[in-house]
C-alpha cells in the first residue's frame, strides 16, 4: 500500500483543533466515531516472517499533550496496536503487519493508523484517511518487562475473538503476545440492540509462565482490571478477564470475570482477510470521556 512507503520519521509533529488532534467534530454533529479496527489492514510486503525481527511491546504513556500509545509486535511480524491522544476524542485500535522494512499501515472506517518500527522505537502516525493534515504523529519507545519467566510457546502470538453473552453483550478482543510476554490488548464491548459501541478496555501487560500478570506489568491499570491467559481446548487461547470497576453501560459488575476464547492469527489468514470481521459502529462518547479522565487522573498523580 502506498502509505507503507512513508518514512514517518521525516513528519513534522502536526496538531489539529487549537493546539491538539480531536474527532470532537463527528461526535458532535452526528455522534459517529467510526472505531479504525480492522483486520484487514493492508500492512506489508516482506517475507513470511521478516517483520518479526521487530518483535516486542512499545509504548508511550502520554504525559502532557502526547499520545498514550501500545503497539506489541509478535514472532511473526503481526501486531495489536491502539492510539490514545490527550484527552480528547480520539482512539484507534486494530491489527496489522509489519514488513520486511519495519512499516506497517491500517485503513478503516476514515482513519489510517501507520508507522516505522527501527532502533527500538516507532515513529507513528493516526489521521483522516481523506485528509492527511488532520492528524496527529506519535512515538512509542521498546518496553523490556522485568524478570520473570516468559511464556511459553502456546500463548505467544497474535489473536482475535469474537464472544457474544446471553445478555446481549458482546465482546471484539484483539491481543498480540510478543516473545518476551509483553503484550496490548483491546476489548471492544457493544450491546448489540444499541446503535453505538457501550465501552472500550485498553491495557498493556507482561504474561509470564504461568499466564498470570505480576502486579508491576500492568501499563495503565485505570480501573483495576486483570488478566489471565491459558491455552484452550481447540489449540488458541482464552483470556481471563476479572473486572475491578463496574460498567453500568454493559451490565458488568464490579468483581465479575469473563472467560473470551481468542483465535490465533497465522500470517496467511491474516494476508487473505479483504474487510473488517465487525460490522463499523459509532464508539459512545462516553465510553472514551471513561478513558481519558482516568488517563488523565494518573497524569495528575505522578
Amino acid at each position: 500500500m502506498e502509505e507503507s512507503k512513508k518514512d514517518v520519521s521525516a513528519f513534522v509533529p502536526r496538531m489539529i483543533s487549537g493546539g491538539r488532534t480531536t474527532r470532537r467534530v463527528f461526535f458532535t454533529s452526528a455522534l459517529a466515531l467510526a472505531g479504525a479496527a480492522a483486520l484487514a489492514g493492508c500492512g506489508g510486503g516482506g517475507n513470511g516472517d521478516s517483520g518479526g525481527r521487530h518483535n516486542g511491546t512499545y509504548r508511550n504513556f502520554g504525559a502532557g499533550n502526547q499520545a498514550t500509545v501500545s503497539v506489541s509486535i509478535d514472532r511473526d511480524g503481526l501486531l495489536t496496536f491502539w492510539v490514545l491522544f490527550s484527552n480528547d476524542s480520539v482512539a484507534d485500535y486494530g491489527q496489522a503487519f509489519v514488513d520486511d522494512s519495519g512499516f506497517f499501515t491500517q485503513t478503516f472506517a476514515g482513519y489510517r493508523t501507520y508507522g516505522q518500527v527501527r532502533s527500538g522505537r516507532i515513529d507513528g502516525r493516526t489521521e483522516r484517511s481523506d485528509d492527511a493534515s488532520d492528524g496527529f504523529d506519535w512515538v512509542a519507545d521498546r518496553y523490556f518487562a522485568s524478570a520473570f519467566l516468559r511464556p511459553n510457546s502456546s500463548l505467544l502470538g497474535t489473536f482475535d475473538g469474537f464472544t457474544q453473552q446471553s445478555n446481549g453483550v458482546s465482546f471484539t478482543t484483539f491481543l498480540t503476545v510478543a516473545p518476551d510476554g509483553t503484550a496490548s490488548v483491546f476489548i471492544e464491548l457493544d450491546v448489540v440492540s444499541t446503535v453505538g459501541i457501550e465501552d472500550l478496555l485498553f491495557e498493556g501487560v507482561s504474561f509470564n509462565r504461568d499466564g498470570n500478570v505480576p502486579s508491576s506489568e500492568y501499563f495503565l491499570s485505570l480501573f483495576g482490571d486483570q488478566f489471565t491467559l491459558q491455552p484452550s481446548s481447540s489449540g488458541d487461547v482464552v483470556l481471563r478477564v476479572i473486572f475491578g470497576d463496574a460498567l453500568p453501560r454493559v451490565g458488568i459488575a464490579a468483581g465479575a470475570t469473563i472467560d473470551l476464547v481468542l483465535n490465533r492469527q497465522s500470517i496467511e489468514a491474516f494476508r487473505s482477510k479483504r474487510s473488517a470481521s465487525r460490522s463499523e459502529k459509532s464508539v459512545s462518547p462516553a465510553a472514551l470521556d471513561r478513558i481519558f479522565k482516568a488517563i488523565q487522573a494518573k497524569h495528575a498523580a505522578h
